[in-house]
């Protein structure tokens, strides 16, 4: 019968095998965070087989489908892959502060808060924040990063997805209509299929490419450039939090949705925040990701890139009208390092309508987002913003996250709160 599988990196390429000596399997194919592919059989070796040359990345995670000789499906248990570059972050190991949990309620959800046995003003705001502690180990990062005086103390709060009951999220009637776009189908962009030493993108919408910090449409939806959520967050959420805390304007964060939602609200509410954290943002745009647009709000989120792409006067104080209503050997790369060209950080300008604040944003170099990334990191640093932007390597996961919150998120916090 089958055996058990196995992956290698030899620093130039991927190799993953599956042992079937009976050949009883008819399919084995790869999924994983940065590609797919079919493995190939190889009688010599009464395995499965497939390689190929090395993404821009120092791990994968990924596993194996098992298909059968009629059809029936199983897959291999969760597995990751490492080059022999890859490191984890030192902080994992390293000694954290004092500090107390407890939960906040709020309207529409419960925060839970992580505070530092000394008194301070200073807050950092996360969304998907149950998941950004599990597995992204935020809170680890928090408390090891003030111990070891990187960073100056301050409050975390975790903040799941609020509830689409509170008032101030129902959407107005014209919130959702697709105007100012082309049909989808017109910047629908065609993958090449997988081969045997050709890899191809993981599809965007439903694959395992892109692990939802929470699945469902509650939050899609609020994260997904929404008005009424940005409103919600700066004028219900933050004040609450603020008087609770006894702090001033927060640092907001998010990953994929949620650095979208955070970004839109501070665009909306500029005094609100006083720096962004933005990792692997779903800023898409029909040139770049026609991939995605099976995604029920894709238009919402392309008309908000749009106005972000073509702003010219910074972050816009919304008083009246709405046009969001209206119509190899080292794949890591940082900020003015030469081949990006599209990140570095100038002085923080004040446009008239509010704030252009500090923001960093990372993304992994193996993931469909760098693209959007990129074009955002400079429609941000055209608006005033003092933007850092670094390409991790890594793709949309959670481990690749974590593993930039040092140095990128510490950066920034020393920049904001100096």
């Amino acid at each position: 019968m089958e055996g058990a599988g196995g992956a290698w990196c030899d620093g130039a390429v991927l190799r993953f095998r599956y042992a079937d000596p009976g050949r009883r399997l008819a399919a084995v194919r790869l999924w994983s965070s940065a590609i797919k592919a079919d493995l190939v059989f190889r009688d010599e070796l009464g395995a499965w087989e497939w390689s190929c040359a090395r993404p821009p990345l120092w791990r994968l995670d990924y596993h194996l489908e098992l298909v059968g000789p009629h059809g029936e499906r199983r897959s291999t248990a969760p597995a990751e892959l490492r080059c022999p570059d890859y490191t984890e972050p030192d902080w994992l190991a390293a000694p954290a502060a004092a500090g107390t949990w407890r939960r906040m309620p709020l309207p529409g959800l419960t925060a839970r808060i992580w505070s530092p046995r000394v008194d301070t003003g200073r807050i950092l705001v996360a969304h998907d924040g149950p998941e950004y502690d599990s597995s992204g180990r935020l809170g680890d990062y928090v408390a090891t990063a003030i111990e070891s005086g990187r960073v100056r103390p301050f409050h975390l709060v975790l903040l799941p997805p609020a509830r689409q009951d509170q008032p101030a999220l129902r959407p107005p009637a014209r919130q959702d209509r697709p105007a100012l776009l082309p049909p989808a189908r017109q910047n629908r962009q065609v993958l090449p299929p997988a081969g045997q030493n050709r890899p191809a993108l993981l599809p965007s919408a439903g694959q395992s490419r892109k692990p939802p910090p929470r699945k469902g449409g509650e939050r899609e939806r609020i994260y997904a450039a929404d008005p009424g959520y940005a409103r919600f967050l700066a004028r219900e959420l933050l004040p609450r939090i603020r008087a609770r805390l006894g702090g001033g304007p927060v640092v907001g964060a998010g990953v994929s949705l949620g650095a979208l939602a955070m970004l839109h609200a501070q665009w909306r509410f500029p005094e609100s925040f006083a720096g962004l954290f933005l990792q692997s943002g779903s800023y898409f745009q029909p040139r770049h990701d026609g991939q995605e647009a099976g995604f029920r709000l894709f238009r919402r989120i392309a008309r908000f890139t749009g106005l972000m792409r073509h702003a010219g006067s910074g972050p816009m104080r919304h008083a009246g009208s709405d046009p969001m209503q209206q119509a190899g050997s080292s794949p890591m790369r940082h900020a003015g390092s030469g081949p990006i060209g599209h990140a570095g950080s100038g002085p923080i300008r004040h446009s008239g309508s509010g704030p252009a604040i500090p923001v960093s944003l990372t993304c992994g170099a193996a993931e469909e987002n760098l693209a959007n990334n990129r074009d955002m990191a400079d429609s941000l640093r055209q608006q005033g913003y003092a933007v850092e932007f670094a390409e991790n390597p890594d793709a949309h996961t959670w481990t690749g996250w974590r593993d930039a919150l040092h140095p990128h998120l510490t950066g920034l916090l020393r920049r904001v709160w100096i």
